[in-house]
């Protein structure tokens, strides 16, 4: 089984191609056999930092928010934790 990690800026519940395309795809290779994790940021909305969706683990990191803020320790600390 392939490990994959799929990263991108925003994920479901934010509409938009990538994210539409993606919420669709993912599931379908999914069930072909490839195991998916899924880092993405929290954008503007107080979404869980761990997710999921149809069975892949999303896992949200406030990467958008420390660069809009310029705040260098915020940065820090999710670069940390994705680590």
């Amino acid at each position: 089984m392939a490990r994959i990690l799929f990263w991108t800026e925003l994920f479901w519940p934010y509409i938009g191609g990538v994210q539409v395309l993606t919420a669709k795809t993912l599931p379908l290779l999914r069930r072909r056999g490839y195991d998916f994790a899924l880092i993405t940021s929290h954008g503007d909305r107080d979404l869980p930092d761990v997710d999921s969706y149809d069975g892949i683990p999303i896992y949200r990191f406030r990467f958008l928010e420390a660069l809009t803020k310029r705040d260098i320790d915020l940065l820090s600390h999710a670069k940390h934790q994705l680590a």
